[in-house]
């Protein structure tokens, strides 16, 4: 009686562990995907005829990245959110000087590495271009 005690004991602690484990687990995952900021100048802004708003930045010159759309939503960002991101990307472009954060949630060190797809939001900032992991 002694013995299946012990084992139900040493199994019950086995998925005590196992839960513990899984817990570090996401919480260590999660940093994978950590969100860090790109930010540089805007080189570069069109908007086509279909209602893509497409840059470039200064981080990936010679690289033309579709931030959104102002005809439907793209990337989980919708046609509101895309008319102010516009607005925003057309007056640091006016203004020549101006830096602007792109935030992003990818699995890469890189700014020349990340998507569209992986943009969180799209800000001003006074911080000279770089990449800062957050």
């Amino acid at each position: 009686m002694e013995k299946s005690f012990r084992k139900k004991g040493f199994i019950e602690m086995g998925v005590m562990y196992q839960f513990l484990l899984s817990i570090v687990l996401v919480f260590v995952s999660a940093n994978v995907f950590a969100a860090f900021d790109c930010v540089g100048t805007v080189t570069k802004v069109l908007i086509h005829a279909n209602g893509d708003v497409v840059t470039e930045m200064s981080w990936n010159p010679e690289t033309n990245m579709t931030v959104c759309s102002l005809k439907q939503e793209l990337n989980n960002v919708d046609v509101t959110t895309c008319a102010l991101w516009s607005g925003l990307l057309l007056s640091a472009k006016e203004r020549g000087k101006a830096t602007l954060v792109f935030n992003y949630s990818a699995n890469t060190d890189d700014c020349a590495d990340v998507s569209s797809s992986e943009l969180n939001y799209i800000g001003e900032s006074n911080a000279k271009a770089s990449r800062r992991r957050r």
